[in-house]
């Protein structure tokens, strides 16, 4: 379909490479009204990365792609949904019509990446950044790297590494024969960090490849990769051409299993919305190792062993914060360095971002920072740096929430207790014991509480911040309609 009919987006379906692709995704903007470079990015959206909650359209990235500079490369899959769909929804178009629309240039993509032996949708770090996939000749996968970048000042996390290394302890024999590791852990603790730091220390053990892909549970703007599509973009990281990739999701993953038969390969399924997306997509080798991160608990995910990933120690939490600041700085104030990382909740996230503010404010002390974050009502505003934010990655968690379930965690964040149990909750909430009891542990299984013993329950102190923003703006919001709803009646 042309640009220039007004009522109608443009259509994919008949180009055939990158220039006439990206030419196409210039005259969809142009559609659109062309909205600034800044409006994109917020209409685009925001994915979860090892480095936290980054934006599919970076100015910078959007420019350079729209003006060709990143072919004969294909725009990375990421990309274009979030670009279209942001350009949908500058026209004001239904949801439904725009994910109708994503599903088109989705499968435009995906003929092209064959007819041009594009490998996988799953990029590294640098081609992250990019936003954009080279083109490669497919062929076998042995020796495929895909991992991200490993953190240059990763820090701490000995005990789990040992275990990622090592297995647990001599009495629980069953990792011996278990192929499958599972790091859950609520949003921002490191997660996604701590799985590629030591998949890149692993690489020799699986020298047959190491593969990565993220499954998109917790992405602003985009939906859960589901097993089916999950399946093919291992086939073609693995060199499967397209036409050899059967249609049923059983066929796609018996051919899976057989592909790394007799293998020893290394892949990293994250930000894992369910066991029931990952399993199609174990190998069956003994000889390969598939680690898997979730904010949710997967207790339904058979012969795999978990690892609950709780804040580092206030000392790790420190020396991480000293080498993302810079160690000489950090040392001349060592005490206001203690108050950062405590008002961050030893959360490595939001340490990442103080580190990162204060990169960009020469001018500021370690102890100007302490103060600004002592301002509770502003902290979550304090930990943002570029397009990175706290509130972000905690919205994507939040969110996904039943209404039912975050009006209960609303009222559990408003309560001055620390230490919550069912007794407290059935009292606030008004329903039987029973009742709060069920809410606790659902909220227990995505990370979103943490237990202190058995049966008492406690918020993280940026989670329970972030509860009590919710119930300022709903409360904002409620005022507003009732101020409407005021000017009409007098009206």
């Amino acid at each position: 379909m042309d640009a220039h009919e007004p009522d109608m987006p443009v259509s994919p379906e008949h180009l055939s490479s990158a220039t006439e692709f990206v030419a196409a995704l210039n005259r969809l903007r142009l559609w659109a009204g062309k909205p600034s470079l800044r409006r994109m990015r917020v209409l685009g959206g925001q994915t979860t990365t090892a480095h936290g909650a980054v934006d599919l359209l970076p100015p910078s990235t959007t420019s350079g792609i729209l003006n060709g500079e990143g072919l004969p490369r294909l725009p990375r899959m990421e990309f274009v949904e979030g670009f279209v769909a942001a350009c949908l929804r500058a026209r004001g178009q239904a949801t439904a019509e725009i994910e109708r629309e994503v599903v088109r240039w989705r499968e435009t993509w995906r003929r092209l990446a064959a007819s041009t032996n594009l490998g996988a949708p799953a990029a590294g770090r640098k081609e992250a950044e990019d936003g954009v996939m080279a083109v490669g000749a497919l062929g076998t996968g042995i020796g495929r790297n895909d991992l991200p970048g490993d953190l240059a000042d990763f820090t701490g996390r000995g005990a789990e590494l040992r275990w990622l290394f090592s297995g647990p302890s001599a009495d629980d024999g069953a990792r011996a024969a278990t192929t499958v590791a599972v790091i859950d852990g609520m949003a921002g603790v490191g997660k996604t960090a701590l799985v590629v730091h030591a998949a890149h220390r692993m690489v020799e053990r699986y020298p047959d490849g190491q593969l990565f892909l993220r499954l998109h549970a917790h992405s602003a703007g985009a939906q859960p990769v589901g097993p089916e599509f999950a399946l093919e973009t291992l086939l073609r990281a693995w060199g499967v051409h397209g036409d050899q990739i059967p249609e049923e999701l059983e066929a796609r993953a018996a051919l899976w299993r057989a592909q790394l038969a007799n293998r020893r390969v290394l892949t990293v399924l994250d930000d894992v919305s369910n066991a029931a997306q990952v399993r199609p997509l174990l190998p069956g080798s003994a000889g390969c190792l598939t680690l898997v991160t979730s904010r949710r608990r997967l207790v339904d995910l058979d012969a795999a062993s978990t690892l609950s990933l709780d804040v580092p120690p206030p000392g790790d939490a420190i020396a991480l914060f000293a080498r993302a600041l810079g160690n000489d700085r950090a040392a001349h104030e060592f005490v206001a360095v203690g108050d950062v990382v405590r008002l961050c909740g030893y959360l490595p996230l939001a340490i990442r971002l103080a580190a990162a503010r204060l990169q960009a404010r020469r001018a500021w002390s370690v102890a100007y920072l302490a103060e600004r974050l002592r301002n509770s009502g502003r902290r979550l505003d304090e930990l943002a740096a570029g397009d990175r934010r706290l509130t972000a990655a905690l919205a994507l968690s939040y969110e996904q929430l039943a209404p039912a379930v975050q009006r209960v965690f609303r009222l559990l964040c408003m309560l001055a207790e620390d230490d919550i149990d069912a007794r407290v909750l059935a009292t606030t909430a008004h329903c039987d014991i029973a009742e709060a009891e069920q809410v606790l542990e659902a909220l227990l299984d995505v990370h979103m509480l943490q237990q202190s013993s058995a049966g008492r329950y406690r918020v993280h102190e940026l989670l329970r911040l972030y509860a009590r923003l919710m119930v300022r703006e709903a409360e904002a919001e409620a005022e507003a309609e009732a101020e409407a709803e005021a000017c009409l009646r007098r009206g």
